[in-house]
């Protein structure tokens, strides 16, 4: 993949902050690119050569930050990549704090929770060796996975005396949790053979 030019990087980090600081105070559909423009210190051609509205630039951002959340977990095995999932967002705490706040916009809650999703689960048919999985394991994920969103959601505005070791330990809890229910469901519901 070709580097970005670095003039191009600075440009959108600039509007990447700038978004960010005015979702601290207004959602989405309420911000112009005039106030955007105004607060990167960008000429709103310069806005316009990358994005087409607000929503793009919204896109944009959204997608970094699954890209870097995605990248910070890879090549980490359980309790290691609670650890990187939680230091990644703890470091990026401003950006996390409005995508996951009132101002943000619900769809990056769905498609975080579907990047948890997707990875719980190839974790599950790898450490099992199965192709499907019951449904009762889809119910289950999709209950428990949106728990892990709220509470590191709640972490961040709420538990600042709250060590992050004590937050993985959370969430690994819940975890071995889950896992008694899915072995449970997995013998009630063996692969069937082709």
């Amino acid at each position: 993949m070709p580097q970005e030019d670095r003039r191009v990087r600075k440009t959108k980090t600039a509007l990447y902050k700038a978004l960010i600081e005015e979702l601290k105070t207004r959602e989405l559909h309420a911000i112009t690119v005039l106030n955007l423009c105004e607060r990167a210190d960008i000429h709103r051609a310069t806005f316009y050569y990358h994005y087409a509205d607000i929503y793009a630039l919204y896109q944009d951002l959204e997608d970094e930050v699954c890209q870097a959340l995605n990248h910070a977990m890879e090549g980490h095995h359980y309790e290691e990549a609670f650890q990187a999932i939680v230091e990644y967002i703890e470091e990026h705490r401003d950006v996390w704090m409005v995508l996951l706040g009132t101002h943000g916009v619900q769809s990056f809650r769905n498609r975080l929770a579907d990047l948890l999703k997707e990875k719980y689960f190839a974790i599950i048919l790898f450490e099992t060796g199965r192709e499907t999985l019951p449904d009762e394991i889809d119910f289950m994920v999709n209950m428990m996975i949106p728990g892990w969103v709220n509470i590191i959601y709640y972490w961040l505005e709420n538990g600042r005396g709250y060590s992050r070791k004590k937050l993985v330990q959370i969430l690994m809890d819940i975890d071995q949790a889950a896992d008694t229910v899915i072995e449970k469901y997995l013998k009630q519901n063996p692969e069937k053979s082709n």
